[in-house]
């Protein structure tokens, strides 16, 4: 009888050694797999902020070279450059390319704006850029242009074929124009007639890229 007893014993104690095993395994696969899971929750986004830390750079460095270049093409007057974060925009002062009233930028303006794209042309394919035209307020209408929409438009158009001409991806350009109605600068004199350097600052070109 002993014997019997003993033997019960030993059985029940080798189950406890196998259920401790058991639940030992368990616990590993279940650590394993949740240290699994951690990794391919956090492993895309941490490539993704390494690109966008990447992008980042490189966007800056781009519009160093453009401060750079328009200072010693002593035009840094005529523009302005702000990034923000991933993007930025370049604001191109009307006469810095065109002339009054007009939208075809001459071979000495065009220079100007091709230095521009060649920097730009270094984030060609991985960035967007949309080209926005504006006027100031006083009309226009003349055969070539019935109106500021068609003036703001134009100019707008004409800078997306000089980033065409550089072979800059065309599904990555867009082009629009706002005629008067996005101006920087609302100021009036005391009469609220709009001044002279208000009408300046809202004659410009923009280039956004995102």
């Amino acid at each position: 009888m002993s014997n019997l007893f003993q033997d019960q014993n030993e059985f029940a104690s080798g189950n406890d050694e196998e259920n401790s095993d058991s639940w030992i395994m368990s616990y590993g696969d279940l650590m394993t797999v949740l240290v699994v899971f951690f990794l391919i929750m956090i492993s895309p986004q941490a490539i993704v902020n390494e690109e966008q830390h990447e992008n980042k750079e490189k966007l800056s460095e781009v519009l160093e070279e453009i401060k750079q270049d328009a200072k010693e093409g002593q035009f840094d007057q005529h523009i302005d450059i702000e990034q923000n974060g991933n993007t930025a925009k370049i604001t191109l002062v009307d006469k810095l390319l065109f002339q009054s009233g007009k939208a075809s930028i001459e071979p000495a303006e065009l220079k100007t704006l091709n230095l521009i794209l060649e920097s730009l042309h270094k984030l060609n394919g991985t960035r967007n850029f949309s080209i926005s035209g504006h006027t100031d307020s006083v009309p226009i209408r003349n055969s070539e242009f019935p109106s500021n929409w068609y003036l703001s438009t134009m100019r707008a158009l004409r800078i997306l074929d000089a980033f065409v001409a550089k072979n800059f991806s065309e599904n990555h350009l867009s082009a629009q124009g706002f005629a008067q109605y996005k101006p920087l600068d609302l100021g009036q004199d005391k009469n609220g007639k709009t001044t002279t350097s208000n009408q300046a600052i809202n004659r410009r070109v923009e280039i956004y890229i995102q």
